[in-house]
């Protein structure tokens, strides 16, 4: 087609013939140049330089930015994210689904806490202290002393008596037959607040605070009772004795209440007889201002310390204690003096200064109410509700209240079974000859101190089939196991019925004498012999799997091996 011009101006179209529009188009073309222009041979290799030297920039680029950027970009995260409480419910092998803690920061003191948290974070988690407060009651201190040592508590590590009686000597230190030292410490000067004071020997986080006639039974109830703590109850005070305050309807002020009558839930627990983390410990002594306050208060008053203890646990934590009962019944040395005996004792206790003093902001630091109980070793999670009143209560009431109810129409099945000790068995029938030991028995040392040896016993290595040994506690126990199965120890021979009797009673009923198979490994003979060992014989629900490490046990105990 062709473009012409009209008259007007205007642009027309016009059809070639069809051999003019099938005709080449011309093309432009130079003698003295190709027809298509190229690059010289030297420009393929500037753009690769470029190209390399663009990468290595971007690499030294990133590298310089991983050097030196590094230490920036945390420092922007930490001046942004804000300083958190430092939680102890995380040690707890339960997890509580967490809680708002109101105003909090506006009570206690983040600094101080976070540090005696991370202070205390070291110190040995699956044993336990026992700090006993006592003054001018030796009596009821022996009686108390006795009961915790005679038989072996797994996870029992040391008893502290805080001694108040400044004037009078305290007795030794000493070794109780199961491993457990027995030290005095003497108090600077006779306050309550003693047996608070975070002692610079301790070394476990969990302490049992204790009056010198309440414990909870040894047989399996103490145990059981440090076992919940470390279970549920590590952030909050854990014990036997729950109390309440209730609100005085016309003045509407908050009085002490020792029954919790009708009430379905506590919130407090008596230190007479309560698990604490160390850390509480640690701050109740701090230079917080209201720690401070409270400390002078309570030695003004010589009372309500454990009240304070509370409201502290429950400033840090924002939750309730935690009741736990045993089977059987609490061992009580009937002590018919002391602070709570005195006249005027639970009228002081309620007076309405002692709550404000204890929370002289009380929108911000108040006691946190619970329900919760343990009193089962088949607990499902969560923890079942329903505190229980002391038994002393509503004896007389037709009407019961509804927790108590809950407890009566559990199905005895589902509380906690210590393991029931068999009858002694004769001392007079233990035998004499070789036995096998494995435990605390295999040092010389304790053979020596338990059997009042002048010389070091002589052991040989050896080994049993057919037995299996797990752990109760921290101590090795003895089962029945497949017939393949080997167990090394080693074998002593006991020359007296006197000393049977003393390994027994070291081993306590918990163990029993029975016969087996001893092969020797040392070498020599008789390669093996028929002998004794000491089975365990309690509640196999009570054991785990672990092996026994006797050096460690002996570094904790404070002892030294003879080897």
């Amino acid at each position: 087609m062709v473009e012409s011009c009209s008259e007007d101006g205007s642009s027309t179209m016009s059809r070639l013939s069809s051999e003019e529009e099938m005709k080449l188009m011309p093309v432009e073309t130079f003698s003295n140049a190709p027809a298509y222009r190229t690059h010289n041979s030297q420009n393929p290799r500037k753009k690769w330089t470029i190209l390399a030297i663009s990468v290595v920039s971007f690499l030294l680029f990133l590298t310089f930015a991983s050097i030196y950027g590094s230490d920036e970009v945390p420092k922007i995260e930490e001046e942004v994210e804000e300083p958190q409480f430092a939680e102890i419910r995380n040690i707890s092998t339960y997890q509580e689904p967490e809680r708002s803690c109101g105003k909090r920061d506006e009570a206690a003191n983040m600094t101080i806490w976070n540090d005696v948290v991370n202070k205390t974070s070291n110190l040995t988690e699956d044993m336990f202290t026992i700090a006993i407060q006592t003054y001018k009651r030796p009596t009821q201190l022996k009686k108390t002393i006795q009961h915790l040592v005679e038989n072996k508590v797994p996870s029992l590590y040391e008893i502290v008596v805080v001694w108040n009686e400044i004037n009078v000597e305290p007795p030794s230190d000493f070794m109780s037959e199961h491993g457990v030292l027995v030290r005095y410490r003497r108090s600077e000067k006779n306050s309550l607040n003693q047996k608070f004071l975070p002692d610079p020997d301790y070394r476990t986080q969990g302490i049992l605070l204790s009056d010198d006639d309440w414990n909870y039974n040894t047989t399996g109830d103490l145990e059981y009772a440090f076992q919940q703590w470390r279970r549920a109850g590590m952030h909050r005070l854990t014990g036997a004795f729950a109390r309440c305050w209730t609100l005085n309807e016309v003045t509407e002020t908050p009085i002490y209440s020792f029954n919790c009558k009708g009430q379905d839930t506590y919130s407090m627990i008596l230190t007479g007889m309560a698990f604490t983390h160390i850390s509480y410990l640690e701050y109740y002594h701090s230079e917080d201002e209201i720690m401070t306050s409270v400390r002078e208060f309570v030695d003004e008053s010589f009372n309500c310390e454990d009240i304070a203890l509370n409201f502290v646990a429950s400033m840090l934590t924002c939750e309730g204690p935690l009741l736990v009962l045993g089977k059987d019944k609490l061992d009580n040395q009937h002590a018919s003096s002391g602070i709570s005996s005195k006249p005027g004792h639970i009228l002081r206790r309620r007076r309405k200064t002692i709550y404000p003093r204890f929370s002289s902001h009380t929108e911000r630091l108040t006691l946190q109410q619970s329900s919760a109980l343990q009193m089962s070793d088949h607990i499902p999670p969560p923890p079942p509700p329903a505190p229980p009143l002391p038994a002393s209560l509503h004896k007389s009431q037709s009407t019961e209240p509804q927790l108590k109810l809950k407890v009566k129409s559990t199905p005895e099945a589902c509380f906690y079974q210590p393991s029931k000790p068999p009858a002694q068995t004769d001392l007079s029938e233990s035998p004499i000859g070789p036995y096998f030991v494995y435990g605390t028995l295999m040092d010389p040392n304790m053979l020596s101190d338990i059997l009042g040896l002048e010389k070091e016993p002589k052991l040989r290595l050896a080994k049993i089939k057919g037995y299996s040994r797990k752990l109760w506690g921290r101590y090795p126990a003895m089962q029945e196991g497949p017939g393949d199965t080997e167990v090394n120890g080693s074998v002593y021979q006991v020359q007296s019925i006197a000393h049977a009797k003393r390994l027994a009673e070291y081993e306590t009923n918990s163990y029993r004498v029975m016969p087996c198979h001893i092969h020797y490994t040392d070498g020599n003979k008789p390669a093996d012999e028929l002998g004794s060992i000491f089975m365990y014989v309690g509640n196999p629900r009570d054991l785990c799997d672990g092996e026994f490490d006797l050096a460690q046990w002996l570094k904790r105990m404070g002892r030294f091996s003879a080897s």
